[in-house]
């Protein structure tokens, strides 16, 4: 990936493998412009901030579109099936192209990353006042 100067790039470390039947540490290291794309949309947010609530950072589509729905505040459950389109076919891609997140099938995890989590609290905080 080419790169202005000074500018991190998008990378996964996956060769740091602990002893034991652990899987390998993974290190997400975003730039400042691929973190402020992520975070540019409510949708993203959302669910970033659903899956760090999360005891084991996982959840299905569903439950994120759900949480989409409520903070929206719609009340129709069609809406949630339209969430869950746009989350699948826009957001989560973002997000997993990006190492945030890894699908397998419905479910999604989060891949915590210290930037974005951050700038997501400092967002949120902003959001609040």
């Amino acid at each position: 990936m080419s790169t202005k100067e000074g500018e991190e790039t998008n990378s996964i470390d996956t060769d740091n493998v602990p002893e034991g039947n652990a899987a390998p540490t993974r290190t997400v290291s975003l730039s400042v412009s691929t973190t402020l794309e992520l975070l540019a949309s409510w949708e993203r947010r959302a669910v970033l901030e659903f899956l760090r609530e999360r005891p084991d950072e996982t959840a299905t589509v569903s439950e994120l579109a759900e949480q989409l729905r409520r903070r929206k505040d719609e009340s129709l459950d069609e809406r949630a099936r339209e969430f869950a389109v746009m989350l699948s076919h826009a957001h989560l891609p973002k997000l997993e192209d990006a190492g945030v997140i890894e699908r397998d099938g419905r479910d999604v995890r989060y891949r915590r990353v210290d930037r974005l989590d951050d700038w997501l609290l400092l967002i949120r905080s902003e959001e609040t006042t």
